[in-house]
């Protein structure tokens, strides 16, 4: 019975703080996208415009990654 409830409470810990890390990065995503798309969003891009959204697609990526090895690390302890 006492293992069961810790397991669960282990569970829920590791969805609470897998949320909140998906949180983190999609927010830091979003600000880096809010302060910076006026660099590549005009339409019709140019080869530098081109050359900083896939920058910015780059920087996503490894946000993004990061942050799912992170979440899986946590799901394994």
């Amino acid at each position: 019975m006492i293992n069961r409830k810790l397991e669960a409470d282990k569970d829920k810990l590791q969805q609470v703080v897998a949320k909140a890390m998906k949180t983190i990065m999609i927010g830091a995503i979003a600000s880096i996208e809010e302060k910076f798309s006026e660099l590549w969003s005009s339409g019709q891009m140019d080869e530098e415009q081109q050359r900083f959204y896939n920058v910015f697609m780059e920087c996503r990526k490894d946000i993004l990654d990061k942050g799912n090895n992170q979440i899986r690390n946590c799901k394994t302890l």
